[in-house]
């Protein structure tokens, strides 16, 4: 037996939208300058970082570059002078952290997931480490990245890091306990 035939549904004209417009929010997040006050203020919040004498040296859209200044206190090997690869881990997790964090509009709070390090060779002795960490797929709640350090030739890195970190919400606004209703102010 055959079924009666059906005449296809009608189906509404297609309208063509114009994209989204960015909101200022995300807008705003895309500034270099901010990102890097931004991270300026991330890597100087951190004890440890601060310690080792972590600083940011940049801020792309989806990157940040980090620098480690030499000093003798970070030497690893005492006959080479290579700097210690606790040292390279921290700047590669704390550049690594900071382009996750910066991944959304406004950052996030991030968490350290999974961390891989892939020493390469030694650093030359006396040379400053840099490190660029690009967050490579932004998830809803994972945030992918990979850095890479070198000590003056990006061609020829001494370390690779490939991360994974958890995002836990916004970061928190700093000026948001001055705004709380009710609170009393000072004369």
């Amino acid at each position: 037996m055959h079924e009666p035939t059906r005449s296809a549904p009608a189906t509404a004209p297609t309208v063509r939208r114009p994209p989204r417009r960015p909101s200022l929010r995300q807008r705003l997040w895309r500034q270099r300058w901010l990102r890097y006050c931004v991270a300026a203020l991330f890597f100087r919040v951190i004890p440890h970082g601060r310690l080792l004498g972590l600083r940011v040296a940049g801020a792309g859209t989806d990157t940040i570059e980090a620098v480690l200044p030499y000093r003798p206190e970070l030497i690893g090997n005492p006959w080479s002078g290579a700097v210690h690869g606790g040292a390279v881990t921290t700047m590669i997790d704390q550049t690594s952290g900071a382009a996750a964090s910066l991944s959304s509009a406004p950052p996030s709070v991030v968490a350290t997931l999974d961390l891989r390090v892939d020493y390469l060779r030694p650093a030359r002795p006396g040379a400053a480490l840099r490190a660029v960490a690009q967050a490579y797929r932004v998830t809803e709640r994972i945030v992918f990245v990979r850095c890479l350090v070198h000590d003056g030739d990006p061609a020829q890195p001494l370390a690779i890091g490939m991360s994974t970190f958890m995002r836990n919400g916004p970061l928190p606004n700093p000026f948001a306990r001055l705004l709380r209703p009710g609170r009393k102010r000072r004369p």
